[in-house]
């Protein structure tokens, strides 16, 4: 293949002269047959002038010398550039050599003349050439008097000619260079033209998308600037003794991107030549192969895994016929590759315990050319059951033809013992669920006992004997609640056995026969044909309640697995025992409850009638007395001596305090029996109503510490609570100069609010007594006080959420607290009062 630039030029020159003398010789061949059909001129003379002939035979032999000078025509030489030779140069011949026209000659000129149009262009053209020589025929045959057929025809052909030629003209035909140019930009690979220093000369549209750069950047660049590494460079450079030598080879060169990245080809070289056959560089194709090598490398990693996975992989042909496993296959089932080749995979990998229809299900879905998974039962080569999960590729060809299969497997032997263990474990789980049901439903013991053997068999049928034993006492012996077959079990337990039972141990045989010195109850279970048996303790926190018995007559192989199982159902059974005890006692706590609770609403009756009875029937004769006692003292006042007047006046004092005591007491018995409506008050505004009330003398100092907060209370019991304390440090003072002190602060959530005074105080052993019923710390005549007064404020504090105590020694003051639950909201409200205060 020879491409270069010079060469370009002169073919395209040679196209443009070929042309040129083309578009003559048609003006000249058609300008005389054409006037004569114009003037109908027939007359033999008309056409045999020898300057037409010269004309016409000097342009035949220059179409001949510039098609031969045209390279890629000449070497194009087959049959028909033969035919079109040879009857170009016929027609010369005649025209030189013969008056008259040979039909022969003017058929064979259509046929060279329409077959060279056809290779210059295309189908079209020559329906059109034939379409217009039969057109001129029927022209002939219908207008034209006595054809002469020579004539006719010959006109018939140059009109043909000049026609086609034209249409030649219009479609312009590339020439070579232009051509080469076209199909090489539109070739799907790279090609390059290098001179023998490497320098590009030409480049195709392909090799600069490759190499991501423009054809400019290319042509004119040395080569080996867009190669990768110094190794490619050297390749490209012992190039030039193979060109030299006019060898072709192919090779592979690394060509980097504009963006860096490595560019895998795959390079076709051949050597040009100038016209003296000198070597003058090479043309190269050049075949992307990145995603090839990319893939390769895949392919390899792959192969790796594929060998040094834990799982197996077998690849096989169409007919499922082994042709590579990897190391995993061998060590998972046994077989080496030299085995088994050949072979179809289930000729030796099913047994017995491969399931028909699984091996049916996958040779269907073999046919079908999708990927798929499925799970079988093999056997390895010492016979061992294998669970293998099968991932099916099949291999599939450009026609749609399966090829072969790749199938990994992965041995899921484990995985599917833990799903039938799971199953297994489900099953049992269900039945523990049922057991749980039934025991919450019992509502008795034997109930209880029999829901629970009921269903013990259920989960363990191959148990024979099951029954459940309640321990009656400290000495050991057993109650049999219930049994399967009435077997007589054990009332004692041997010593060996019972501490093991009382740790929380369940105490097992798995064979009877193997037990060495063992007791009466083991020889007696023995005697009666039981091989196994377990003795599973119900236990509820550290006390031993009873026994759940189970016995079988042949030797359980998964006993220690049904034991774990045992002592969560006798878990469940003891938690059962205990709450239908407590049950019981709570039915008999009940029934006592409500008998208390009768006798209390019986008292609680009377006590609103001594309730009424003390307000209206005791304060009648407590009034008469009182009257009766003014009564003497205004009107016998002369008569009475001293004695006498103190006397009726202690009467009436102490007929006033009996008042007060009976006030008092209902006053205390009301607290509690009511709901009181609470609502968020100001403790400040409560302090200042009280104060108004009382109004201390001038000699007692009341000081008031600021801010006191928002509370949620009963105001009136508020009132109540800061009347009695502070009436109580006013009434009690000794001094001439008394202080009484109010604050509040916060302790974890809780007000906590104070009332001190510097008054005689009191005795620590007396901090208790002031707070119960009646009970004062002075002599009762020497001032009313009734002792029920600060009872009433313990009662409303407590009724509240606080708490109330005081602090207090012998002439020191005394400080009475108590607490209040801080309220969240009233907290907010306290802060704003502050703000506000703040403000101001």
């Amino acid at each position: 293949m020879i491409i270069q630039n010079n060469q370009y030029s002169q073919n395209t020159g040679n196209n443009h002269s070929l042309r040129s003398f083309t578009l003559v010789y048609m003006i000249l061949a058609v300008f005389y047959p054409l006037l004569g059909l114009a003037l109908k001129v027939y007359d033999k003379h008309f056409w045999d002038p020898l300057l037409f002939r010269v004309l016409i035979s000097g342009l035949a032999l220059s179409f001949l010398f510039f098609t031969y000078r045209n390279t890629a025509f000449r070497r194009k030489l087959n049959l028909v550039n033969i035919i079109t030779y040879a009857t170009i140069s016929g027609h010369t011949l005649l025209l030189v050599g013969f008056n008259r026209l040979s039909p022969i000659y003017v058929v064979s000129t259509m046929i060279a003349l329409g077959l060279g149009n056809i290779i210059l262009k295309s189908t079209r053209q020559f329906i059109v050439f034939t379409a217009l020589f039969f057109l001129l025929a029927i022209l002939q045959t219908f207008f034209i008097e006595n054809p002469q057929s020579d004539k006719v025809i010959f006109y018939g052909a140059l009109l043909i000619i000049s026609f086609t030629g034209f249409m030649s003209l219009k479609f312009k035909t590339p020439g070579n260079g232009e051509l080469a140019s076209l199909i090489a930009n539109n070739f799907n690979e790279g090609i390059l033209v290098v001179s023998m220093d490497d320098i590009t000369k030409y480049a195709n549209t392909r090799i600069a998308e490759i190499l991501g750069c423009k054809v400019s950047d290319l042509v004119g660049s040395d080569i080996k600037e867009f190669l990768a590494s110094k190794e490619d460079k050297n390749k490209v450079l012992g190039k030039t003794t193979t060109r030299t030598n006019g060898i072709s080879d192919k090779y592979e060169l690394n060509f980097r991107h504009t963006s860096g990245a490595i560019i895998h080809t795959e390079v076709s070289g051949n050597p040009t030549y100038d016209h003296n056959g000198k070597a003058t560089g090479s043309v190269s194709i050049i075949t992307d192969i990145t995603e090839r090598r990319e893939a390769e490398k895949k392919l390899e990693r792959l192969s790796l895994v594929a060998s040094k996975t834990e799982n197996y992989v077998i690849i096989t042909d169409e007919k499922d016929q082994i042709i590579w496993t990897n190391e995993g296959f061998e060590r998972i089932t046994g077989y080496s590759l030299a085995e088994i080749s050949g072979k179809q995979p289930k000729s030796f990998l099913h047994g017995k315990s491969t399931d028909p229809s699984t091996v049916e299900r996958i040779n269907e879905k073999k046919i079908i050319t999708k990927p798929f998974y499925d799970e079988i039962q093999n056997y390895t080569k010492k016979g061992d059951q294998i669970w293998v999960s099968l991932n099916v590729t099949p291999l599939v060809d450009e026609q749609g033809q399966i090829t072969g299969y790749i199938t990994i497997g992965n041995d899921i032997t484990a995985r599917k013992d833990a799903e039938e263990n799971l199953k297994q474990k489900a099953f049992r789980l269900s039945i523990i669920r049922q057991i749980d049901q039934t025991i919450i439903a019992s509502e008795s013991l034997s109930t209880l006992a029999n829901n629970t053997i009921d269903n013990v068999i259920k989960l363990l049928p191959t148990c024979h004997e099951v029954s459940l034993s309640l321990l009656k006492g400290n000495d050991g012996e057993y109650d049999v609640l219930a049994s399967v077959n009435d077997l007589d079990a054990p009332k004692y337990f041997p010593d060996r056995i019972q501490p093991i039972l009382e740790a929380g141990y369940p105490y097992l045989v798995s064979d009877v026969e193997k037990v060495q010195n063992s007791v009466i109850l083991e020889k007696k279970l023995e005697s009666e044909g039981f091989k196994t048996y377990v003795f599973i303790p119900l236990i509820y926190g550290n006390t031993l309640l009873g026994t759940l018995n189970l016995y079988w007559k042949e030797v359980h192989p998964k006993i220690t697995e049904d034991v774990e199982m045992l002592e969560s159902v006798a878990r469940d059974v003891a938690v059962s025992i205990k709450q239908l005890s407590l049950q019981h006692a709570l039915t008999s706590k009940n029934r006592e409850l409500k008998s208390k609770l009768r006798e209390l609403k019986s008292t609680h009756e009377e006590l609103q009638s001594f309730s009424y009875i003390v307000s209206h029937d005791l304060k009648a004769p407590l009034r008469a007395i009182s009257s009766l006692a003014d009564w003497l003292i205004k009107d016998y006042a002369e008569q009475l001596d001293d004695q006498g007047k103190k006397y009726l006046n202690l009467l009436m004092g102490r007929t006033h305090r009996m008042h007060n005591l009976i006030d008092g007491t209902l006053q205390y018995s009301r607290i509690g029996r009511k709901n009181v409506e609470k609502e968020t008050i100001g403790v400040e505004e409560i302090i200042d109503n009280v104060l108004l009330m009382l109004s201390p003398p001038s000699n007692i100092a009341v000081k008031i510490y600021q801010p006191l907060p928002y509370v949620v209370y009963n105001a009136v019991q508020l009132q109540q609570v800061f009347q009695n304390l502070i009436s109580n440090a006013i009434k009690f003072m000794d001094k001439q100069e008394g202080q009484v002190e109010i604050g509040v602060s916060e302790k974890s959530g809780m007000y906590e609010f104070f009332v001190k005074d510097n008054g005689p105080g009191m005795d620590e052993k007396h901090h208790d007594k002031i707070f119960k019923i009646f009970q004062t710390l002075s002599p009762k005549d020497n001032n009313e006080n009734t002792g029920i007064g600060l009872t009433i404020v313990k009662k409303i504090v407590e009724l509240n959420e606080g708490e109330i105590w005081v602090e207090s020694a012998v002439n020191k003051g005394a400080s009475f607290y108590f607490s209040i639950p801080k309220n969240k909201a009233v907290a907010q409200i306290d802060e704003d009062k502050i703000k506000e205060r703040t403000n101001e």
